[in-house]
């Protein structure tokens, strides 16, 4: 790097806007974005379209020069032809897709397709995708198209990239956001085009019809290629080394411990595990250098480059990251390869076109957004970031220390790419990283010498076997320092700040703000800033000073197969009732309550309620203990022999939380002006079940009640039953998630609830909620919500009205 004081002078540069691809790209993100939120049908689409583009073919032949009308015309066109690709692509499919029968039968069925990608194995199933071909279900068989993503728990067979297969499982749609705020996993899926699980347990409901033998497929080639490099790899390391670099050279990071991940998030790093951008770079200085030292000629040199970028994202299976920086990449490399002036701008437009007309999807997916917002942020940041840190006393002569200058390089793009990426990070991961530019000085140099020392390893394992002791020596230190490093990071408190409930129009105004302090030089820009934050601050002031209207709000968790509700009292006090099930692999208080409870500000609980010792209620709740100030817990007080609940004991002792046995007749106070009161269990009562033990508990407000009977079953209905008009209740939380063995029609008349909320899990084993009970329902005229279907039901009353949130 030269010296900032002898740098040239900078050339006229060209305005962004009059950049033909620029506008071209702006125009097609506006359109997919109006095919997304403007509900036009796509005939009325198609037809403006093709008026718009005949009227501006019409205008080239009257005015042979540029005219605005025309103009106008073509970038509408350009518009509405965006919106109908989008539309095309996630609104349209052909009767027979999958799509239409994706979560429609509760029954297993039998598919018969192409393994479409390379599988993955982790250490709890196998995962590839599946073009599927036939579908057979109620003993029909229908031809089908469309991709599932399978997942073969304990695989017994050896699956290829081109096997046609026979599957027997379960095909149920991806899940949407089940709860506020959560990841929308059936949204990524959909973008990839995957528009279906496909879920397999027994080793025996999998056959494979035929093998893809056919060695010279270029699928076949990769196929092997692939397993060849995880071979060459699990030869020589093994644990989370081996799992880190396959992350690192294969963008496999399904083996990597999920905490390791966290902590790498929680760092600010999580870019060095996800194939992209930065891998693409070190791999093109790799190759570049391989080519020089070959002395290979310099337009052969970017030749051969091209290639070999292209084999490597076919080695990766095209994921959408690897897909951008490749292309981007080739494209510059292109433009070196003319000798043509590369104007960035244009190159980075371009390829986001490319990108959009053939996944319009992409647009909405983080991974897009941030990648695009790295490059712009580079592009328009790192000269400016540059001479700020090198004007600055000693750093002026950094650049004739190459070791200094090389570091310093890595921080100012390092700088420059978090500050466009910041408003994205903290929108779609909820954390604010406080010290990702420093970590970044040591962690790209040593992911860069990894993925070198990989690719040197994966070559010597064939060429130079003498060699690998040396290598693998080198890369595990440069492994275990990586990973000290971000442990050690990760263990310091205030490495990251927790931002939950950010809004995608508040991202939008911190994009504007950070692009206005850039630009503060301008007067109208220093206005702009100045008002923004007289605004801001004059909001939060009135919002705390004006007392907001006070209202009970009770949110249904969608937990899965299990119950959980969460309710904010008038006065501000916050209460949980059970906390969801936990089984291997999943802990419903961890991944779902918590997060809930942290986005909806709630940093301390006044009361945490277990309804009754089942698996379903207790299992999430030791998670909330660990994560949580909890003021008081209330339960049944029954046992059982099983871990969760004597860690459930065992957390109440440690923290020292005061515990309470509940009964009927009892009120829980402290919650005024609601009352709280117990209609079971009676300790005077024998019951034959945990169920029957379960915490029948009344809220009531004003005119506003709601029953939460936990999980009885009709013996205990019918003793509640006399309690007549004292079971009256606006919201009923249906028992036992609508099994048959609950819901009496003499109980349910005499709650006579107008609303009936049924807490259960999509196609669970026991055939939760039955259909008779919905019957009932229905024949009653009871509006029934259920959080299979609809996900997190929400409910807010002033005591008077109910209004129904979500």
């Amino acid at each position: 790097m030269n010296d900032p004081d002898r740098l040239p002078k900078r050339k006229q540069s060209i305005p962004f806007l009059s950049l033909p691809a620029v506008k071209t790209a702006l125009l097609i993100i506006i359109g997919i974005i109006a095919g997304r939120y403007i509900p036009i049908a796509s005939y009325y689409r198609l037809l403006s379209c093709l008026f718009l583009l005949l009227s501006t073919i019409l205008y080239s032949f009257c005015f042979h020069q540029r005219c605005w009308p025309r103009d106008a015309m073509l970038a509408l066109a350009i518009v509405i032809a965006a919106s109908l690709r989008y539309t095309a692509t996630a609104e349209i499919f052909p009767p027979n897709h999958i799509i239409h029968f994706a979560g429609k039968h509760r029954e297993k069925i039998a598919v018969m397709g192409t393994v479409s990608s390379l599988p993955s194995l982790t250490n709890k199933h196998l995962e590839f995708r599946l073009h599927c071909e036939t579908f057979s279900a109620d003993s029909i068989a229908r031809r089908v198209q469309g991709t599932a993503l399978v997942r073969w728990y304990k695989p017994a067979l050896t699956i290829h990239y081109g096997d046609r297969l026979r599957l027997y499982g379960r095909l149920r749609r991806p899940a949407a956001v089940r709860n506020p705020g959560e990841f929308n996993y059936r949204k990524y899926l959909y973008a990839q085009d995957i528009h279906g699980l496909i879920s397999i347990s027994d080793s025996t409901h999998v056959q494979i019809i035929a093998s893809n033998n056919e060695s010279l497929r270029p699928g076949y080639l990769l196929a092997r290629i692939r397993h060849w490099c995880h071979y060459a790899i699990n030869a020589s390391f093994a644990g989370q080394e081996r799992a880190l670099l396959k992350g690192l050279l294969l963008g496999v990071r399904s083996e990597i411990d999920p905490n390791l991940r966290k902590a790498f998030s929680a760092a600010g790093v999580m870019h060095v595990l996800a194939v992209s951008g930065l891998h693409v770079g070190f791999v093109i200085m790799l190759l570049h250098w391989i080519f020089q030292l070959l002395w290979i000629p310099y337009r052969w040199n970017w030749i051969l480059t091209m290639i070999a970028l292209f084999f490597y994202a076919a080695l990766i299976g095209f994921k959408p990251p690897v897909v951008r920086a490749t292309l981007l990449a080739e494209l510059f490399l292109f433009g070196s390869l003319l000798q043509q002036p590369v104007i960035p701008a244009n190159v980075l437009s371009g390829a986001a076109i490319i990108m959009l007309l053939a996944r319009p999807l992409d647009l909405f997916e983080s991974s897009f957004q941030l990648s695009f917002a790295a490059v712009i942020s580079i592009m328009f940041l790192y000269r400016r970031i540059q001479q700020g840190v090198r004007s600055w006393g000693w750093l002026k002569r950094a650049g004739k220390i190459k070791l200094l200058d090389y570091f310093l390089q890595i921080f100012e793009v390092s700088a420059a790419a978090s500050i466009g990426t910041l408003p994205f990070i903290v929108y779609y991961f909820e954390k604010f990283p406080t010290l990702t530019l420093l970590i970044n000085i040591p962690i790209i140099p040593l992911a860069g010498a990894i993925v070198a020392m990989g690719f040197t390893h994966l070559a010597a394992f064939e060429l130079w076997p003498g060699s690998l002791m040396v290598i693998d020596r080198l890369l595990h230190w440069l492994l275990h320092g990586m990973v000290l490093i971000v442990t050690a990071v990760n263990r310091l408190k205030w490495a990251s700040i927790d931002v939950f409930g950010i809004s995608g129009w508040e991202v939008a105004g911190i994009v504007l703000f950070i692009w206005l302090v850039l630009h503060i030089h301008i007067r109208w820009c220093r206005i702009l800033v100045t008002t923004g934050l007289l605004l801001v601050i004059n909001f939060h002031v009135w919002n705390k000073a004006i007392p907001s209207e006070p209202k009970l709000k009770i949110a249904f968790l969608d937990v899965g197969q299990g119950d959980s509700a969460y309710l904010r009292f008038p006065d501000g006090k916050h209460m949980l009732i059970d906390a969801g099930p936990k089984k291997e692999g999943l802990d419903a208080g961890e991944r779902y309550v918590i997060p809930y409870l942290q986005r909806h500000g709630v940093d301390t609980l006044q009361a945490l309620l277990v309804s009754h010792v089942d698996g379903d209620h207790l299992g999430g709740v030791p998670a909330v203990l660990r994560s949580l100030p909890v003021k008081q817990v209330y339960d049944n007080g029954d046992t059982v022999n099983t871990p969760v609940y004597h860690e459930y004991r065992r957390l109440l002792d440690s923290l020292g939380i005061e515990h309470t046995t509940l009964k009927l007749g009892d009120h829980i106070p402290g919650f005024e002006p609601c009352g709280i009161f117990v209609l079971n269990p009676d300790p005077d009562d024998y019951y034959a079940n945990h169920n029957d033990q379960s915490i029948v508990l009344k809220i009531v407000w004003d005119s506003v009640s709601v029953l939460f009977p936990g999980d009885i079953e009709k013996s205990v209905e019918r003793e509640l039953v006399y309690f007549d008009s004292l079971l009256k209740s606006n919201i009923l939380k249906v028992a036992h998630h609508g099994s048959r063995t609950s819901s009496t029609l003499s109980f349910i008349q005499t709650v006579n609830p107008d609303i009936a909320v049924i807490s259960v899990g999509e196609i669970n084993n026991f055939g939760h909620p039955s259909p008779h009970v919905l019957a009932c329902l229905d024949s009653l005229g009871i509006h029934i919500d259920r959080t299979d279907l609809q996900g997190a039901i929400i409910y807010e009353t002033d005591g008077y009205g109910i209004v129904k949130r979500r």
